[in-house]
């Protein structure tokens, strides 16, 4: 008889990295590995091998991700989605990205003063797909505009609903 033995604690993942990253990843990089159907389930990996060279088709590198895969929850043929950490910060603010406004000003906010809407200019540092680091323009306690903020003038009379 014959039969076939496969492990599964280690898995292995195919990507292709867009060429605008390729400076921010290195071999042994940690990777966030989060499966479709069970999302609060994250498992970790690394970068594991890189190609040295772009493919002429995609305009990608091509790379393979090895995945810790202890409880077994990954199996072959699954979809998931990878975060390469390519920059991470302890104790510092962050907001919604599309609560952003952009002009040719540069980038700001509204926040809530003595109920009252005032714009204030924002300088962002890091960001992954929802949201963005505040380097500057806010304080931990200000309170943001969430709704309606894109037809606020600075001064607008606003009202708090929590």
């Amino acid at each position: 008889a014959m039969f076939t033995l496969m492990s599964y604690d280690k898995m292995y993942m195919d990507i292709n990295l867009p060429e605008k990253y390729i400076s921010e990843v290195n071999l042994g990089q940690e990777v966030l590995i989060t499966n479709y159907t069970i999302e609060e389930d994250t498992l970790k990996g690394i970068v594991s091998e890189l190609a040295p060279i772009i493919s002429t088709e995609t305009r990608t590198f091509k790379g393979k991700l090895q995945i810790n895969n202890p409880e077994l929850n990954l199996r072959p043929g699954m979809f998931v989605k990878a975060d390469i950490i390519v920059a991470q910060k302890d104790s510092t603010i962050v907001i919604p990205k599309d609560i952003i406004l952009s002009s040719n000003r540069g980038r700001s906010v509204y926040i809530v003063e003595r109920s009252n809407a005032r714009s204030r200019r924002i300088t962002t540092g890091i960001e992954n797909q929802d949201n963005i680091e505040i380097v500057e323009g806010l304080s931990v306690n200000d309170r943001l505009v969430i709704r309606g903020f894109e037809t606020l003038r600075n001064g607008s009379k606003v009202k708090v609903i929590r």
